[in-house]
């Protein structure tokens, strides 16, 4: 049984188990859809999204606040790439 498993049965028990920082496995599906999410909300594809969005009601938004919009899309940017960084760190 593995420090994840002892540390789940733990919990679910309601008793504190130190595991030596040994972090639980992240599935590889999660860690790519951050990879994908940090892509399609760089910054600098904000043309680009702008352009295939023309026409939606979402276009329409983007088009009259590029400042929320860039604002938005850095954040979200900042936060999947942490996590794309943090993930792939973690897996090697």
């Amino acid at each position: 049984m593995d420090a994840y498993t002892v540390s789940k049965l733990a919990s679910e028990a309601g008793v504190s188990v130190h595991t030596s920082g040994v972090s639980p496995p992240i599935p590889s599906w999660r860690a790519y859809t951050w990879g994908v999410l940090a892509v399609l909300t760089c910054p600098c594809h904000l043309l680009l999204l702008a352009a295939v969005l023309a026409g939606t009601g979402v276009g329409a938004f983007v088009g009259d606040h590029w400042g929320v919009a860039a604002l938005a899309l850095t954040g979200l940017f900042l936060l999947s790439m942490t996590r794309v960084l943090q993930v792939f760190g973690r897996r090697e």
